[in-house]
């Protein structure tokens, strides 16, 4: 019996190897199983195996790393490799270091698994470790899979512009497509929701592959197909029925053969990295030099996924994506609206304006532009009016970029719940203010100088007020808000007049009397000084 040691940080991925085979009568006996590198080469110490079937990315010590002193220990030892990650770099250190042969854990099947272990079987009984001719096709492949991305994404980016050098290096790509039928489908993930929870970029790069290998994997069961990997969290596919095929290939027929494909891509991205995907699909692409096209009707599809969410398989119509045009006002004003309720404290209106936003952008006709613009707008002032909103990503206490956040929030499902997310947040801070008295204290009159700003207001009354001393709260007032009591009041009333001069219900003048102010020419000059301009050319500017 051939003696094996089997390493793999994941259980059912042992369970499954251990199941596809009859591992006694091929000859073969597993004498024990390892999790992680350092586990599994004390294993290999202690029981002296003649095979290794190890995964490559694993906890403590890769694969390669327990391979390398493995072979140390025992030069005669044979490993094969198991891993989702079929780089070309990490397969190529894995057999420079002697390993026999390679397996990728979506392609293993009983007939596989048995054919590989025939063949390494005969090997160690017989002491000659010469390697299968399929090392050299094997690295020929993965060099011919990088040039063919390089190729695909050249003719989309219209780098390949003329169809003479397309011509002429197709037959050196051996695509196997069928020119006459191509496809493309382009697939967006969200993989930037990952950057939170691994600190390492180079985690992120190992699932960006994983899901590389798995859109590849699939697309082959279903189509010719070649997989590019765009961007961060971005794959194109390009695929067609086998060359010759011609039965079955109309859009009805097609599109129950690309379904199930990208079901399945949906499917299994969820299950094993936990990650949603939407894919948008072009319309039928008659010769290479048109993949360009077929790239931008599959975008174009792809924009639909802002309403659809993800999870959806959008195919390209023939004109333009849903598109929502703003026939409707939102049912607030948030420049006026939050500032006002972040000032008073006032958790419950914050929570009555944040309804009202998730409301509107989900029931009204809204423009995705338009919402991205609320969004935007809604940071800012969130920057400006509460100091303590920002949040920390968790990399050594680096300020976390809002902005850059909102800008990666592919859906109005995602923004939706960034807005729960942001009210939840701004609770808390105007929570933990309550728990400060003073803080409470100049809460309670800035709320009674909005309410009763139309009229004079001075540091007695809204003293008096709260029960407290003129000179304490002219102390607190500074400290709280940056500006003393009368320049806040100001504030507060130049603001109140802004409002009014919209409605254009009432003179300049007239205005200057509602709000306290005797003098017009006085009201003007700390109008001017506030707003940076007077009032009758702030109502000018109005009608421009």
């Amino acid at each position: 019996m051939v003696r094996v040691v089997l390493v793999d940080d994941e259980t059912l991925v042992k369970v499954g190897i251990k199941s596809l085979v009859d591992w006694k009568s091929l000859g073969f006996e597993i004498v024990a199983e390892g999790s992680n590198g350092e586990n599994g080469l004390s294993l290999i110490k202690q029981h002296d195996p003649q095979l290794v079937i190890t995964d490559i990315v694993m906890p403590k010590m890769d694969g390669i790393e327990m391979m390398r002193l493995a072979k140390e220990h025992n030069p005669n030892l044979q490993v094969i490799v198991l891993s989702s990650y079929n780089e070309f770099k990490l397969v190529r250190k894995a057999m420079k270091l002697g390993a026999w042969d390679y397996i990728l854990k979506l392609n293993i099947s009983s007939e596989s698994l048995q054919e590989v272990l025939e063949k390494v079987r005969e090997v160690i009984l017989s002491g000659d470790e010469k390697k299968p001719e399929v090392k050299r096709v094997s690295y020929d492949y993965w060099s011919l899979s990088a040039i063919r991305q390089v190729f695909l994404k050249s003719i989309i980016e219209n780098v390949l512009e003329d169809r003479v050098n397309i011509e002429d290096k197709l037959p050196l790509m051996d695509f196997g497509l069928n020119e006459n039928m191509l496809r493309l489908g382009i697939l967006e993930t969200n993989l930037y929701t990952l950057r939170e929870k691994y600190s390492q970029e180079q985690d992120i790069k190992l699932i960006d592959h994983t899901l590389t290998d798995l859109i590849a994997d699939i697309g082959n069961e279903f189509f010719t197909s070649h997989i590019i990997k765009w961007s961060f969290g971005k794959y194109v596919i390009v695929f067609s029925p086998e060359e010759g095929e011609g039965a079955d290939t109309d859009d009805a027929a097609m599109k129950q053969r690309m379904e199930p494909m990208f079901d399945t891509i949906i499917e299994m991205i969820k299950k094993y990295v936990n990650l949603e995907v939407a894919v948008g699909i072009s319309g039928v692409c008659k010769g290479y030099k048109n993949l360009p096209q077929a790239f931008r009707q599959a975008e174009t599809a792809l924009e639909d996924m802002f309403y659809s969410g993800y999870g959806s398989i959008l195919y390209y119509s023939g004109h333009e994506s849903l598109s929502y045009e703003d026939t409707e006002a939102f049912s607030f004003d948030l420049k006026e609206e939050l500032p006002r309720l972040v000032s008073h404290g006032d958790t419950s209106g914050i929570n009555n304006l944040f309804a009202r936003m998730r409301s509107d952008i989900n029931d009204k006709r809204i423009s995705k532009g338009r919402v991205y613009e609320l969004c935007s707008q809604l940071v800012l002032l969130c920057g400006i009016h509460l100091v303590d909103i920002r949040k920390k990503n968790g990399k050594g206490g680096e300020d976390y970029n809002e902005l850059e956040h909102v800008g990666s929030l592919r859906t109005l499902a995602e923004i939706s719940d960034w807005l729960d997310e942001l009210r939840s947040r701004i609770i808390r801070v105007l929570s933990d203010q309550n728990k400060d008295e003073k803080h409470v204290l100049i809460t309670r009159a800035k709320k009674f100088i909005f309410e009763n700003c139309v009229g004079p207001v001075n540091l007695k009354n809204v003293a008096d007020h709260l029960n407290i001393s003129a000179g304490y709260l002219s102390g607190l007032f500074p400290k709280y808000t940056g500006m003393n009591f009368t320049e806040y009041v100001n504030q507060v009333k130049v603001e109140k007049a802004q409002e009014l001069i919209r409605q254009g219900s009432h003179k300049i003048y007239e205005i200057s009397y509602m709000l306290g102010y005797d003098n017009a020419c006085y009201f003007s000059k700390v109008f001017k000084k506030i707003a940076g301009c007077t009032p009758t050319e702030y109502q000018q500017n109005l009608s421009v």
